[in-house]
């Protein structure tokens, strides 16, 4: 059996999960208003480019690699939900294709096909593709960089370019998304578990193979580190950004069991027994094998024979990918308890793959133990993947509906209803807000292109050009007494508490309510000039 046959799949496999991945991850990405974090990244992809690097150093410098990828990809695309969430679906199935191709180096291809699809179907997955954030491109990042430095250790990592696209590799991805720095301790336990370093996989690897691989992984860790320190500095001095981090509670047992990988209970039941068989399948017959190595690898938990000559050659790949799914969250929790609020489910996104894959080994591993032959294997895959299917099915759905985002924003339809029937020289207002990522301004930068010909006298300050991400606004008392528009379209958020005075406000500046909508989240109110003073 040559190495291409037993570790590679079909060229077109991994192209054709990817692009499943990334068409069911693009499905409905229209139909979800944005919400307030995707308002950052469009305002910050709108605004002049030139303008860009004061926001960045003000604030938000933990995402100017993708806002400037968002820049570009809005110039070509628009800036609709549809085209700015393109760029995550993209991404999402670039990593899918990856981890089918890891799944297969690092076990067998069945193993990395089933794994594919379990992480195209992870609700977390089609979550994040219809997101206009950095996290799918994290992902993606996170599993292409894996396969780089496995590709190197499998040469034996002699050829010095290699070592340093790896070190540009990790700058680069910490840039896009700060956490993906501690990946390369993942690479780290791939180099010191692998059982095949070098051209030969009949050979085990030498102590001066394994040397030359380590001495290479640590001249690339230091020279990253060393060049990503200024951008690690500089996020720390905006440290003050994630401090709403401290009243959202998000570090609880359920969100780290369940949502940030599985989004929700019933599909991290389905999915918690495979991972859990796969990893003490692979455990135990690594257990059964030499001490010298920390474990044989996952190939005959999921079907590989021993007869099998390259099984045994292959990188043990439980303790990698062990390592991949918990040192992200493991980190974050504890810098949460021993240095101030960090964990967020969101954060620990490029730790999907491993749990994919995981799940894909766990799959296959409890089909071979189950059926009798290699077609009733399969068809008891399928019925896992199905399984799987079903129980995300129902959080996919909802995932694509128009409230779907921040629990009901509504930033698009409050637009809606102002365009409707909005005429030149009317005004709009805005009411006040504590969250920005709520503020009632939002629907205007998001949609801007519906309020064409209407007034904005509350602006004090454009965001694009101060060094800020926000408008500053004057409040709705202080432009009143001025406003001669015939018709005032004010924007509310009733749980900010400011919809009340406002409309006071305006009623004695000469105006009477005449319409209100209520939405999810917001409130439209229509108030027409009255002729006779107050009403």
């Amino acid at each position: 059996m040559t190495v291409s046959t037993a570790r590679t799949p079909s060229r077109w496999v991994a192209p054709v999960i990817g692009a499943f991945a990334a068409l069911l991850g693009f499905w409905g990405s229209w139909i979800p208003s944005y919400w307030g974090d995707e308002a950052a990244s469009l305002m910050s992809a709108v605004r002049p480019l030139r303008s860009l690097p004061a926001e960045l150093l003000h604030v938000d410098a933990v995402h100017g690699a993708y806002y400037l990828l968002l820049h570009v990809w809005v110039d070509l695309l628009g800036p609709s939900e549809a085209a700015t969430r393109s760029l995550s679906a993209i991404a999402i199935g670039i990593a899918a294709a990856g981890i089918v191709i890891l799944g297969a180096r690092w076990w067998k291809p069945s193993v990395g096909v089933t794994a594919g699809i379990v992480f195209a179907l992870l609700p977390r997955t089609t979550d994040l593709a219809v997101e206009a954030r950095s996290y799918a491109l994290s992902i993606a990042a996170a599993v292409w960089l894996t396969l780089w430095v496995s590709s190197i250790i499998r040469r034996g990592g002699a050829r010095r370019w290699e070592w340093i696209g790896y070190a540009v590799a990790t700058v680069a991805s910490g840039a896009l998304f700060l956490y993906l720095l501690f990946l390369p301790a993942v690479h780290l336990v791939a180099a010191l578990t692998a059982t095949r370093v070098g051209a030969d996989p009949a050979l085990p690897p030498t102590r001066a193979a394994r040397t030359r691989v380590l001495r290479g992984w640590l001249r690339a860790t230091i020279a990253a580190a060393a060049l990503s320190l200024p951008f690690v500095v500089l996020t720390l001095a905006q440290k003050d950004q994630v401090a709403f981090l401290a009243n959202r509670g998000y570090l609880t047992l359920q969100n780290i069991l369940a949502t940030q990988w599985f989004s929700t209970p019933g599909t991290a039941i389905v999915l918690w027994t495979p991972i859990l068989i796969g990893t003490v399948a692979s455990l135990s017959h690594g257990r059964r094998g030499s001490l010298g190595r920390l474990a044989a690898g996952l190939g005959a938990a999921a079907g590989t024979r021993e007869s099998d000559p390259h099984a045994s050659r292959s990188v043990p790949a439980i303790w990698p990918t062990l390592v991949w799914l918990l040192l992200p969250t493991l980190a974050l929790v504890l810098l949460d308890i021993a240095i101030a609020p960090t964990y967020n489910m969101r954060y620990t996104a490029y730790s999907l793959p491993a749990a994919a894959l995981l799940a894909g080994a766990g799959l296959v591993a409890l089909a071979g133990l189950i059926a009798r032959g290699p077609g009733a294997s399969a068809s008891l895959v399928i019925c896992g993947l199905l399984a799987v299917a079903v129980a995300a099915a129902p959080h996919y759905a909802s995932q694509r509906t128009e409230f779907a985002k921040d629990g009901g924003a509504d930033f698009r339809a409050a637009a809606d209803v102002i365009a409707a029937d909005a005429g030149p020289g009317d005004a709009l207002l805005f009411g006040e807000s504590v969250r920005p990522s709520r503020n009632p301004r939002l629907v205007y930068r998001l949609y801007q292109d519906r309020f064409t010909g209407l007034a904005d006298p509350q602006l004090r300050a454009a965001y694009d050009r101060k060094a800020g991400l926000w408008d500053t606004l004057a409040p709705v008392s202080d432009v009143a007494p001025e406003l001669t528009a015939r018709r005032i379209w004010l924007i509310e958020r009733p749980a900010a508490g400011h919809t009340a005075a406002d409309t006071l406000t305006l009623m004695d500046a000469g105006y009477r309510l005449v319409q209100r909508t209520i939405l999810p989240r917001t409130e439209v109110l229509r108030f027409e000039k009255t002729t006779g003073g107050n009403p």
